[in-house]
């Protein structure tokens, strides 16, 4: 058996299924399983197993996931209150009640339970995205780069961002064909997303 986090990623992969649909399975009454179907939510998940091994393994000594208590996830919360506001929080909770029960479908002699843990934040309620980078800052960013030899093609996106005030998303879909250097014009696509 490998470390807690690779006991997770197993846990996380063999419950995988990107090819399937969340809305078939449901329509079928095929939910008696609890599955990861996109590859956000993989990411996502395998984030936060990466943060709680490391806390379990390194405050606790942990080494199999079955010993990863609701006490122990409930001081891993705690200790997240104090950087993440409270959206974040309830995010974390939700996917760690989503893990717990992945851990039980996967390893039958677990019985682990971490759904519910709810903490409150110690950083208040204001949304990191919410909260924009002043160009002293930006510039501040930029020249430790330049200055630092950074070679890193992000940097070049990092500037693209803040000249044209685009997101992350945005920067990273951009493609030489988008950049018109005779009209010095940059061409963005903005994908307008309706929630009802």
């Amino acid at each position: 058996m490998g470390s807690i986090k690779e006991q997770m990623f197993h846990v996380i992969d063999n419950n995988f299924s990107p090819s399937q649909d969340k809305r078939n399975d449901k329509f079928d009454n095929n939910m008696e399983k609890e599955k990861v179907y996109r590859f956000s939510e993989r990411n996502n998940l395998r984030q936060i197993v990466m943060e709680l091994a490391q806390y379990c393994k390194v405050i606790y000594d942990v080494k199999q996931v079955k010993d990863i208590t609701y006490g122990r996830v409930r001081n891993f919360m705690k200790d997240k209150a104090n950087t993440c506001n409270q959206n974040t929080l309830d995010n974390i909770s939700s996917r760690l009640s989503k893990i717990g029960k992945l851990v039980n479908q996967t390893y039958k002699s677990c019985d682990v339970d971490w759904s519910f843990i709810k903490v409150r934040s110690m950083v208040g309620e204001e949304k990191s995205r919410d909260i924009s980078m002043n160009r002293e800052d930006f510039n501040k960013l930029i020249s430790y780069a330049k200055e630092s030899n950074l070679t890193s093609r992000a940097i070049l996106g990092v500037e693209f961002a803040g000249a044209f005030g685009l997101r992350v998303s945005e920067v990273c879909k951009l493609e030489v064909r988008d950049i018109d250097l005779n009209n010095m014009s940059l061409h963005i696509i903005f994908i307008k997303v309706r929630v009802d």
